[in-house]
């Protein structure tokens, strides 16, 4: 049942983030596995909260001294991540209620292992990644959306 996998997919993660009393190359073993087979899996379930969280631990586990720096970058420059993310939803509505079309709109910070990943892949700095929110806004038909654009 889902709730079963939930609950297995809790304790995977309470198992992980208390690897702390096993080897280091068991624990990067099970870090990658994370990374490579557990966090896709939770994606394509649709656990994109899981996935995330399973992401940050493989990251924080493989990589600590770049997961402090990068953790303490993100903290200084996003101030209040939660009321960012409410503005900006609150002023896209706005704007949305000015063109009379409605919404559904999701809004979240990005996590620190996709931030890692994008820096990496096209060799940025933290100060060049422009893109550390994500919003998602659905629309009823082809037409509002294009309007949304």
């Amino acid at each position: 049942t889902s709730v079963s996998s939930s609950l297995n997919w809790l304790i995977a993660c309470t198992t992980f983030v208390t690897l702390g009393h096993l080897r280091p190359e068991k624990r990067r073993r099970i870090a990658y596995e994370t990374l490579d087979i557990y966090a896709p899996i939770a994606q394509r379930l649709g656990m994109n909260l899981m996935r995330c969280e399973l992401e940050d631990l493989g990251f924080h586990v493989l990589h600590p001294i770049r997961y402090r720096v990068l953790a303490d970058a993100v903290r200084k420059a996003r101030g209040n991540r939660k009321e960012i993310v409410s503005q900006i939803t609150s002023s896209i509505l706005n704007r949305m209620e000015q063109e009379g079309l409605s919404a559904d709109i999701q809004g979240r910070e990005k996590n620190l292992y996709s931030l890692y990943k994008k820096m990496v892949s096209k060799q940025l700095s933290f100060s060049e990644v422009m893109d550390v929110y994500a919003f998602r806004i659905i629309v009823d038909d082809v037409d509002a959306c294009y309007r949304m654009l």
